[in-house]
C-alpha cells in the first residue's frame, strides 16, 4: 500500500541521514586530527629555528670574543 512505501521510504531517508552525521563526524575528527599534527609540526619547526637562532647568537658572542 501507500502508506508502506511512504513508511519505507522514510525509514531509508532517516537511516541515510543517521549515516550522513556519522560521515561527517568521522571526517570532523580526521579534520581535528590532521590539524593537530599540523600544529605540532609547526610548534617543533618553531622550535628548532629557536634552538638554531641560539646556536648562532652563540657562534656571534664567541666569534667577536675571538677577535678581542
Amino acid at each position: 500500500t501507500r502508506l508502506n512505501i511512504h513508511k519505507e521510504i522514510s525509514k531509508a531517508i532517516q537511516e541515510m541521514k543517521e549515516e550522513i552525521n556519522i560521515l561527517k563526524s568521522i571526517e570532523l575528527l580526521e579534520l581535528k586530527n590532521s590539524l593537530k599534527k599540523f600544529q605540532n609540526t609547526i610548534e617543533s619547526f618553531t622550535n628548532t629555528l629557536d634552538q638554531a637562532g641560539e646556536k648562532i647568537s652563540e657562534l656571534e658572542d664567541w666569534s667577536f670574543e675571538s677577535t678581542q
